[in-house]
């Protein structure tokens, strides 16, 4: 049975032309500190076969208090700030829930 209170979130993030493998190593290094979280359920970084660079974060929270627990730790606020010289512009982050 879906858990309706389970957060899903859905974060690209696309690498500026020649950024494609520094961002993947930098998007890797978000794994395992993240998915040892309390209240992680699935943290799966994705990246599309046909566009190398363009990657995707398929991510699910026991709940928003997870979520927002994963916002305010070191390895994530520390991350925007450096990578933000291989990033281009990205689609907005997404935030669904099971309804069925």
């Amino acid at each position: 049975m879906p858990d309706s209170t389970q957060l899903i979130i859905v974060a690209e993030s696309i690498a500026k032309p020649g950024c494609e493998d520094e961002l993947r190593q930098q998007l890797m290094t978000l794994i395992e500190p993240s998915r040892a979280e309390p209240g992680c359920v699935q943290y799966v970084l994705h990246e599309n076969p046909a566009e190398p660079g363009k990657f995707l974060f398929y991510e699910i929270w026991k709940d928003d208090a997870a979520f927002v627990y994963h916002t305010q730790t070191k390895h994530f606020t520390e991350f925007g700030p450096k990578v933000a010289h291989l990033r281009a512009p990205s689609p907005p982050l997404r935030k669904l829930r099971v309804i069925a």
